[in-house]
């Protein structure tokens, strides 16, 4: 409980003057140890606000998990987060021809990254640095048949060159 490893918080970003703020709503302590309580614990607070109506619920990397995105959409509010970079996404299948027998496939081919086209943008907020983004709607492995917008996006560094590439989804 010292390193404050067993709690998980649900806040609010109010917007302020020169920043944005987050104010803590719900926290809750695990009960038991591991990786799963916190899951469990996320989805009881996700229950517990859910009369605030429709939320958008920006996710730590941790907490990008199938179960809890799925839980969400369930409860009627949209996900944001970032997720691992090698994660298998797929591209919506064409539809399906008439008379054919079977059911529908869910998934299309394999999204190949290096084929997207990039586009590049002006971001002020990070001193008038530049980001490349790739982007398609497309279906996660993970998420069983949930559409979503992925997003693959690089920052530019200060001394030249690209960051590292980063992975965001949204359910939005």
């Amino acid at each position: 409980f010292l390193l404050c490893q067993c709690f998980v918080t649900l806040s609010a970003v109010i917007p302020c003057r020169d920043r944005p703020r987050s104010v803590p709503l719900v926290t809750g302590l695990c009960r038991s140890l591991g990786n799963a309580g916190k899951l469990a614990l996320a989805k009881g607070l996700l229950r517990a606000v859910s009369d605030l109506g429709r939320v958008c619920l920006l996710l730590d990397a941790w907490y990008m998990r199938g179960s809890l995105i799925r839980t969400a959409l369930r409860l009627g509010h949209e996900v944001i987060g970032q997720i691992r970079r090698d994660t298998a996404l797929f591209a919506l299948p064409p539809p399906r021809e008439p008379g054919t027998r079977g059911r529908p496939r869910l998934y299309g081919a394999r999204i190949d990254v290096a084929a997207l086209p990039a586009s590049t943008h002006r971001i002020a907020g990070y001193g008038g640095r530049s980001a490349r983004l790739r982007h398609v709607v497309c279906r996660p492995r993970f998420l069983k048949g949930v559409i979503v917008r992925a997003v693959w996006c690089e920052l530019e560094k200060g001394s030249g060159g690209w960051a590292r590439t980063r992975l965001l989804l949204s359910t939005d």
